[in-house]
Protein backbone atom coordinates (compact mmCIF):
# COMPACT_ATOMS: atom_id res chain seq x y z
CA UNK A 1 0.00 0.00 0.00
CA UNK A 2 1.07 3.60 -0.49
CA UNK A 3 -0.06 6.49 1.36
CA UNK A 4 1.16 9.69 2.19
CA UNK A 5 1.98 9.92 5.83
CA UNK A 6 2.16 12.86 7.78
CA UNK A 7 4.04 12.65 10.97
CA UNK A 8 3.31 15.75 13.29
CA UNK A 9 5.79 17.07 15.64
CA UNK A 10 4.88 15.82 18.50
CA UNK A 11 5.12 12.16 16.70
CA UNK A 12 8.89 12.92 16.24
CA UNK A 13 9.89 10.76 19.29
CA UNK A 14 8.50 7.91 17.42
CA UNK A 15 11.21 7.88 14.97
CA UNK A 16 13.50 7.81 17.52
CA UNK A 17 12.56 5.31 19.94
CA UNK A 18 11.20 7.33 22.51
CA UNK A 19 7.66 5.26 23.83
CA UNK A 20 6.21 8.54 24.66
CA UNK A 21 3.22 8.80 21.62
CA UNK A 22 2.55 11.61 19.59
CA UNK A 23 -1.06 13.38 20.11
CA UNK A 24 -1.96 12.01 16.61
CA UNK A 25 -1.45 10.30 13.26
CA UNK A 26 -2.50 12.04 9.95
CA UNK A 27 -2.81 10.08 6.45
CA UNK A 28 -3.99 11.53 3.18
CA UNK A 29 -6.56 8.82 1.70
CA UNK A 30 -4.71 7.55 -2.00
CA UNK A 31 -6.24 6.10 -4.53
CA UNK A 32 -3.48 5.21 -7.49
CA UNK A 33 -3.81 1.68 -6.44
CA UNK A 34 -6.83 -1.44 -6.69
CA UNK A 35 -8.85 -1.64 -3.66
CA UNK A 36 -7.55 -4.75 -2.10
CA UNK A 37 -9.60 -8.22 -1.55
CA UNK A 38 -8.56 -8.01 2.57
CA UNK A 39 -7.68 -6.02 5.16
CA UNK A 40 -3.75 -8.11 5.08
CA UNK A 41 -1.97 -8.42 8.38
CA UNK A 42 -1.82 -4.37 9.07
CA UNK A 43 -5.05 -3.70 11.67
CA UNK A 44 -3.96 -0.30 12.26
CA UNK A 45 -6.69 2.42 12.11
CA UNK A 46 -5.16 4.34 9.31
CA UNK A 47 -4.48 1.22 6.61
CA UNK A 48 -7.92 0.00 7.30
CA UNK A 49 -9.18 3.41 6.35
CA UNK A 50 -6.97 3.61 2.96
CA UNK A 51 -8.58 -0.30 2.00
CA UNK A 52 -12.31 0.73 3.29
CA UNK A 53 -12.10 4.33 1.58
CA UNK A 54 -11.11 2.51 -1.98
CA UNK A 55 -13.48 -0.07 -1.43
CA UNK A 56 -16.24 2.69 -1.51
CA UNK A 57 -14.81 4.32 -4.26
CA UNK A 58 -13.85 1.50 -6.74
CA UNK A 59 -16.80 -0.89 -6.28
CA UNK A 60 -19.21 1.26 -4.61
CA UNK A 61 -18.72 3.90 -6.96
CA UNK A 62 -18.84 6.73 -4.11
CA UNK A 63 -17.09 9.70 -4.38
CA UNK A 64 -14.67 11.40 -2.21
CA UNK A 65 -13.09 14.92 -1.94
CA UNK A 66 -10.23 15.74 -3.83
CA UNK A 67 -8.26 15.68 -0.17
CA UNK A 68 -9.48 13.11 2.13
CA UNK A 69 -7.69 13.03 5.69
CA UNK A 70 -7.84 10.80 8.18
CA UNK A 71 -6.95 11.10 11.81
CA UNK A 72 -6.18 9.45 14.19
CA UNK A 73 -6.25 10.64 18.14
CA UNK A 74 -4.65 9.10 20.95
CA UNK A 75 -7.45 10.34 23.62
CA UNK A 76 -9.93 12.53 24.10
CA UNK A 77 -8.40 15.74 25.08
CA UNK A 78 -6.44 15.73 21.27
CA UNK A 79 -9.65 14.42 19.78
CA UNK A 80 -11.73 17.66 21.06
CA UNK A 81 -8.74 19.69 20.41
CA UNK A 82 -8.32 17.87 16.67
CA UNK A 83 -12.16 18.81 15.76
CA UNK A 84 -11.49 22.18 16.63
CA UNK A 85 -8.42 22.93 15.01
CA UNK A 86 -8.75 20.61 11.92
CA UNK A 87 -12.68 20.43 11.64
CA UNK A 88 -13.65 24.12 12.32
CA UNK A 89 -15.79 22.70 14.45
CA UNK A 90 -16.92 25.22 17.56
CA UNK A 91 -15.07 24.30 21.16
CA UNK A 92 -17.87 23.50 23.08
CA UNK A 93 -19.71 21.17 20.36
CA UNK A 94 -16.27 19.69 19.70
CA UNK A 95 -16.00 18.75 23.19
CA UNK A 96 -19.51 17.55 23.44
CA UNK A 97 -18.75 15.44 21.01
CA UNK A 98 -15.25 14.20 21.93
CA UNK A 99 -16.95 13.19 24.83
CA UNK A 100 -19.32 10.19 23.96
CA UNK A 101 -18.07 10.28 19.96
CA UNK A 102 -15.33 7.42 18.92
CA UNK A 103 -15.55 8.79 14.99
CA UNK A 104 -16.44 12.02 13.61
CA UNK A 105 -16.85 12.72 9.40
CA UNK A 106 -16.68 16.02 8.08
CA UNK A 107 -15.72 17.94 4.68
CA UNK A 108 -12.33 17.87 5.93
CA UNK A 109 -11.81 13.94 6.34
CA UNK A 110 -12.48 11.67 9.29
CA UNK A 111 -10.98 12.26 12.87
CA UNK A 112 -11.00 8.64 15.14
CA UNK A 113 -11.00 8.26 18.55
CA UNK A 114 -7.57 5.64 18.45
CA UNK A 115 -7.49 4.81 21.71
CA UNK A 116 -11.10 3.70 22.22
CA UNK A 117 -10.92 2.07 18.44
CA UNK A 118 -8.21 0.25 19.82
CA UNK A 119 -10.98 -1.96 22.30
CA UNK A 120 -12.82 -3.15 19.84
CA UNK A 121 -12.58 -5.82 18.01
CA UNK A 122 -11.26 -5.99 14.47
CA UNK A 123 -15.24 -5.74 12.69
CA UNK A 124 -16.53 -3.16 14.63
CA UNK A 125 -13.35 -1.29 14.37
CA UNK A 126 -14.07 -1.94 10.37
CA UNK A 127 -17.69 -0.51 10.77
CA UNK A 128 -17.14 2.57 12.15
CA UNK A 129 -14.17 3.93 9.84
CA UNK A 130 -16.81 1.96 7.27
CA UNK A 131 -19.81 4.07 8.08
CA UNK A 132 -18.57 7.84 8.46
CA UNK A 133 -16.08 6.96 5.33
CA UNK A 134 -19.97 7.34 3.93
CA UNK A 135 -20.36 10.39 5.64
CA UNK A 136 -17.67 11.77 4.31
CA UNK A 137 -19.03 10.86 0.73
CA UNK A 138 -22.32 11.60 1.41
CA UNK A 139 -21.18 15.07 1.95
CA UNK A 140 -18.94 15.19 -1.44
CA UNK A 141 -21.94 13.89 -3.13
CA UNK A 142 -24.22 17.26 -1.91
CA UNK A 143 -21.46 19.39 -1.54
CA UNK A 144 -22.39 23.17 -2.50
CA UNK A 145 -26.34 22.16 -1.40
CA UNK A 146 -28.13 24.39 0.86
CA UNK A 147 -29.71 21.29 2.31
CA UNK A 148 -29.27 17.65 3.15
CA UNK A 149 -31.03 14.40 3.01
CA UNK A 150 -33.23 13.45 6.19
CA UNK A 151 -31.13 12.15 9.30
CA UNK A 152 -32.67 8.16 8.57
CA UNK A 153 -31.70 8.34 4.66
CA UNK A 154 -28.07 9.04 5.77
CA UNK A 155 -27.47 7.18 8.26
CA UNK A 156 -29.32 3.62 6.77
CA UNK A 157 -27.28 4.61 3.81
CA UNK A 158 -23.94 4.82 6.19
CA UNK A 159 -24.86 1.56 7.65
CA UNK A 160 -26.04 0.08 4.37
CA UNK A 161 -22.39 0.78 3.18
CA UNK A 162 -20.89 -0.73 6.31
CA UNK A 163 -22.11 -4.10 5.56
CA UNK A 164 -21.21 -4.32 2.18
CA UNK A 165 -17.60 -3.82 2.90
CA UNK A 166 -18.31 -6.55 5.50
CA UNK A 167 -19.02 -8.77 2.83
CA UNK A 168 -16.18 -7.17 0.19
CA UNK A 169 -13.56 -8.30 2.53
CA UNK A 170 -14.98 -11.57 3.31
CA UNK A 171 -16.08 -10.84 6.73
CA UNK A 172 -19.95 -11.61 6.59
CA UNK A 173 -22.39 -11.68 3.78
CA UNK A 174 -24.51 -8.71 3.52
CA UNK A 175 -27.70 -11.07 4.09
CA UNK A 176 -26.26 -12.43 7.17
CA UNK A 177 -25.73 -8.75 8.47
CA UNK A 178 -29.37 -7.95 7.24
CA UNK A 179 -30.74 -10.80 9.63
CA UNK A 180 -28.32 -9.92 12.34
CA UNK A 181 -30.02 -6.37 12.11
CA UNK A 182 -33.45 -8.17 12.67
CA UNK A 183 -32.87 -9.83 15.18
CA UNK A 184 -31.15 -7.38 16.86
CA UNK A 185 -34.62 -5.56 16.13
CA UNK A 186 -36.56 -7.92 17.88
CA UNK A 187 -34.46 -8.26 20.85
CA UNK A 188 -34.85 -4.82 21.70
CA UNK A 189 -36.03 -3.36 24.50
CA UNK A 190 -38.70 -0.99 22.40
CA UNK A 191 -41.21 -2.64 20.78
CA UNK A 192 -41.50 -2.18 16.81
CA UNK A 193 -44.79 -1.14 17.48
CA UNK A 194 -43.24 2.05 19.53
CA UNK A 195 -40.69 2.95 17.16
CA UNK A 196 -41.13 6.79 15.42
CA UNK A 197 -41.82 6.89 12.21
CA UNK A 198 -39.51 7.68 9.63
CA UNK A 199 -40.92 10.90 9.09
CA UNK A 200 -39.92 11.80 12.62
CA UNK A 201 -36.37 11.00 12.39
CA UNK A 202 -35.70 13.61 9.72
CA UNK A 203 -33.65 16.60 11.17
CA UNK A 204 -30.39 15.86 12.93
CA UNK A 205 -31.29 16.94 16.55
CA UNK A 206 -34.10 14.95 16.38
CA UNK A 207 -32.35 11.80 15.26
CA UNK A 208 -30.16 12.97 18.12
CA UNK A 209 -32.71 12.61 20.45
CA UNK A 210 -33.94 9.50 19.89
CA UNK A 211 -30.97 7.41 19.84
CA UNK A 212 -30.36 8.70 22.96
CA UNK A 213 -33.67 8.02 24.45
CA UNK A 214 -34.88 4.94 22.47
CA UNK A 215 -31.40 2.94 21.59
CA UNK A 216 -29.97 1.81 18.81
CA UNK A 217 -32.58 -0.37 17.05
CA UNK A 218 -35.63 2.54 16.58
CA UNK A 219 -32.90 4.89 14.85
CA UNK A 220 -30.34 3.13 13.31
CA UNK A 221 -31.70 -0.55 12.60
CA UNK A 222 -35.14 0.78 11.91
CA UNK A 223 -32.93 3.50 9.15
CA UNK A 224 -30.85 0.37 7.86
CA UNK A 225 -33.90 -1.81 6.99
CA UNK A 226 -35.47 1.07 5.01
CA UNK A 227 -32.15 1.68 3.04
CA UNK A 228 -32.55 -2.14 2.22
CA UNK A 229 -36.31 -1.50 0.81
CA UNK A 230 -35.12 1.15 -0.99
CA UNK A 231 -32.44 0.05 -2.50
CA UNK A 232 -33.61 -3.74 -2.90
CA UNK A 233 -36.36 -1.54 -5.16
CA UNK A 234 -35.08 0.92 -6.96
CA UNK A 235 -31.47 0.34 -6.33
CA UNK A 236 -28.53 1.67 -5.22
CA UNK A 237 -27.87 4.13 -8.19
CA UNK A 238 -31.29 5.59 -7.51
CA UNK A 239 -30.32 6.38 -4.12
CA UNK A 240 -26.92 8.23 -5.04
CA UNK A 241 -28.51 9.88 -7.89
CA UNK A 242 -31.11 10.88 -5.18
CA UNK A 243 -28.23 12.19 -2.50
CA UNK A 244 -26.15 14.02 -5.69
CA UNK A 245 -29.30 16.15 -6.45
CA UNK A 246 -28.85 17.73 -2.64
CA UNK A 247 -25.73 19.28 -4.28
CA UNK A 248 -27.98 22.01 -6.45
CA UNK A 249 -30.44 24.43 -5.64
CA UNK A 250 -33.40 22.97 -6.28
CA UNK A 251 -36.43 22.88 -4.20
CA UNK A 252 -35.53 19.94 -1.83
CA UNK A 253 -39.49 18.71 -2.01
CA UNK A 254 -38.57 17.84 -6.08
CA UNK A 255 -35.86 15.68 -4.84
CA UNK A 256 -37.60 12.35 -4.02
CA UNK A 257 -40.23 13.00 -7.00
CA UNK A 258 -37.63 13.03 -9.54
CA UNK A 259 -35.75 9.77 -8.79
CA UNK A 260 -38.09 7.62 -7.37
CA UNK A 261 -41.59 6.29 -8.99
CA UNK A 262 -43.23 6.19 -5.68
CA UNK A 263 -44.15 9.19 -3.27
CA UNK A 264 -41.88 9.23 -0.08
CA UNK A 265 -45.03 9.46 2.35
CA UNK A 266 -45.84 5.94 0.05
CA UNK A 267 -43.31 4.49 0.95
CA UNK A 268 -42.79 5.38 4.01
CA UNK A 269 -46.25 3.75 4.91
CA UNK A 270 -45.07 0.49 3.17
CA UNK A 271 -41.83 0.02 5.14
CA UNK A 272 -43.34 0.63 8.50
CA UNK A 273 -46.23 -2.31 6.95
CA UNK A 274 -43.41 -4.21 6.48
CA UNK A 275 -41.52 -3.72 10.01
CA UNK A 276 -44.72 -4.44 11.94
CA UNK A 277 -44.66 -7.27 9.89
CA UNK A 278 -41.75 -8.56 11.55
CA UNK A 279 -42.73 -8.01 14.81
CA UNK A 280 -46.05 -9.25 14.16
CA UNK A 281 -48.11 -6.53 14.70
CA UNK A 282 -49.02 -5.99 10.82
CA UNK A 283 -52.33 -6.47 10.42
CA UNK A 284 -52.65 -9.73 8.19
CA UNK A 285 -52.48 -9.34 4.59
CA UNK A 286 -50.20 -5.98 4.69
CA UNK A 287 -46.85 -7.75 4.02
CA UNK A 288 -47.78 -8.38 0.42
CA UNK A 289 -49.01 -5.06 0.01
CA UNK A 290 -45.87 -3.91 1.53
CA UNK A 291 -43.26 -6.02 -0.83
CA UNK A 292 -44.78 -4.87 -3.79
Amino acid sequence: MRCALIVPLGALALLTGCATPGPYRTMSVVFDEPAPATLGTDLDELHIAQVVARLLRDRLDLPFPQTTTVRVYVNQTTFAEGLVRDGAQIRDEAWDRARVGIAVASPQGLFLRGDLLAGMRLSERVGVIAHELAHVSQMEMGRGGPSTPASWILEGHADWVKYQVFELLGMRTYSESREEIKRTILRARTPIRFFPPLGDLAGADRWTDASIRLGWAPTYGQAFLAIDMLVERYGIESLNTYQRRFSTDADALSHWPSVFPITSSEFVRQFRARLEQLGGTGPRGTLAVADR
